[in-house]
């Protein structure tokens, strides 16, 4: 037996006798829409082709590879000055 002392529970989860708005569906599609306005722009996942996804994806691993071996030509260069300036290794201990 419910509670007296608490509010009626409201099982359909929406308010008055409206349906409840499919769930599936975005927000933006489920909003009333002025015919006015125009359509948004497609998307660039809709507006690009198979072969210039692939040629995208391509640019991307060469610029990555790229970076990457500039990264470790410039790390090895530090090193290299870091060493010849005698800037690696354990400090020596001054006499007191």
């Amino acid at each position: 037996m419910p509670d007296p002392t608490l509010p009626p529970s409201n099982d359909n989860h929406h308010n008055g006798n409206q349906p409840a708005p499919p769930t599936s569906a975005p927000l933006a599609h489920r909003l009333p829409q002025d015919p006015t306005v125009p359509a948004p722009p497609p998307t660039l996942e809709e507006t690009l082709s198979p072969g210039m996804k692939r040629d995208i994806r391509r640019a991307f691993l060469i610029l990555l590879g790229i970076g990457l071996a500039i990264g470790m030509i410039t790390a090895a260069g530090v090193v290299w000055v870091m060493d010849s300036l005698n800037l690696i290794g354990t400090p020596e201990q001054a006499d007191s």
